[in-house]
C-alpha cells in the first residue's frame, strides 16, 4: 500500500513527465525542465515509487 506522500509524488511525477515539449518550453527552459525531471526521478527512487532498473531504463544515471 502506498503512503499518501508516495501517491502525491507519483502523481507529480506522472504529470511532469506527461507534459508536452511545447508546453514545457513555455514554462521552463529545456535545461531547467531536465533538472526538474531528474529531481523527480531521484525523489521517486528514494520513496521506492520506481526501481533503479526503471530509472536506468529511462536514461537516468546517478
Amino acid at each position: 500500500m502506498l503512503y499518501s506522500s508516495e501517491i502525491l509524488l507519483n502523481n507529480e511525477l506522472r504529470k511532469e513527465l506527461s507534459c508536452k515539449a511545447s508546453s514545457a518550453s513555455k514554462e521552463y527552459s529545456s535545461e531547467t525542465f531536465a533538472k526538474r525531471v531528474l529531481d523527480l526521478y531521484y525523489k521517486a527512487l528514494n520513496y521506492g515509487v520506481i526501481t533503479q532498473r526503471q530509472a536506468r531504463a529511462s536514461g537516468v544515471h546517478y
